[in-house]
């Protein structure tokens, strides 16, 4: 880990570089010192399309033609001379 390139990452970006080594952090002052300023800011929110998907209704028509088909078949092939 290259502490000295994630420090600047974090202070270029407006972030908080926070070392997580073998010491044991109380993670309610690292949110209150670092994370709880980020949350207070404006937020948006992107609008996005969701598709919805409407084949269930050719798939049902595919299933009963399959099932009728073999009906059709004899029906037709009685009526041939």
């Amino acid at each position: 880990m290259d502490e000295k390139t994630l420090k600047d990452i974090a202070l270029s970006t407006g972030g908080a570089y926070v070392p997580a080594k073998t010491t044991a952090y109380d993670l309610g002052q690292v949110y209150d010192e670092h994370l709880a300023q980020l949350t207070r800011g404006e937020v948006s929110a992107d609008k996005r399309k969701r598709f919805q998907e409407r084949f269930q209704g050719f798939l049902i028509a595919g299933f009963a033609l399959l099932l009728i088909e073999p009906l059709v078949s004899r029906f037709s092939r009685q009526a041939a001379p």
